[in-house]
């Protein structure tokens, strides 16, 4: 029976909700790393004088993500099952709260840059 619900749900998704909170602090380094050196490099560049600067969505996707790996390593299996149910089923209050959360960190970080790199002079 166990070996027939592994090949269902495949090694990834099992081995992601038995480790949930490494898996946690994997993602969440990785990601809000990353958007640290994003937003270090855009700062730099402002810093330099380059004429233009762009600030990719990716750079508020970066920190959304982060939010998941936060809510892994503090939720541990249970966060990660319900990160795996996340798209299946109905939606309702929890769903639309938890995609707020995830979001609206991304959102002010953006926004956030964008106002950094305003006080230096790019719109």
């Amino acid at each position: 029976m166990d070996n027939e619900r592994k090949e269902r749900t495949g090694a990834g998704p099992e081995w992601f909700r038995n480790h949930a909170r490494l898996s946690g602090i994997i993602f969440l380094a990785g990601c809000w790393g990353l958007a640290y050196w994003a937003y270090s490099s855009f700062i730099s560049e402002a810093e330099a004088g380059k004429t233009s600067i762009g600030i990719p969505a990716a750079f508020a996707a970066l920190v959304s993500f982060g939010v998941l790996g936060l809510s892994c390593l503090i939720g541990g299996r249970r966060a990660a099952e319900m990160l795996q149910q996340f798209g299946k089923g109905t939606k309702d209050f929890r769903f639309y709260s938890l995609l707020v959360l995830i979001v609206a960190p991304g959102l002010l970080a953006y926004l956030w840059l964008k106002y950094q790199l305003a006080k230096l002079g790019y719109r």
